[in-house]
């Protein structure tokens, strides 16, 4: 893994934790209301998808309990239309991210 390959692992894992961060303590009603927290997460989420992208494939294949082409279309999923489907971007922070957060840390703790 390339020191680059590296830094774009630290910045998804980064950026889930802010996701997490950013909606710590909210209910739906809370983000919905908040359009600054729901331009931070959408920011972060769209983040995780572009830095997925750059990782090889070889890198990939090594953990492959990660689903990486989720993660890749992230920003693609989360705006349908132009327009920001409020429900979907929770349900990836509050759902899908969290169990991820273990793994992208695992990853860095193997390569340090």
């Amino acid at each position: 893994m390339t020191k680059h390959e590296i830094e774009y692992i630290e910045n998804i894992l980064k950026a889930m934790e802010n996701s997490q961060d950013f909606t710590a303590d909210y209910t739906f009603n809370d983000f919905k209301e908040d359009e600054k927290t729901q331009y931070a997460v959408e920011w972060a989420l769209k983040m995780i998808g572009e830095m997925s992208r750059i990782i090889t494939e070889e890198t990939k294949s090594k953990y492959p309990d990660i689903p990486w082409n989720e993660l890749e279309n992230l920003g693609d999923i989360l705006t349908n239309y132009h327009k920001t489907d409020l429900h979907l971007i929770w349900n990836t922070v509050q759902k899908d991210i969290p169990p991820l957060i273990p793994e992208f840390r695992r990853i860095l703790s193997n390569i340090q």
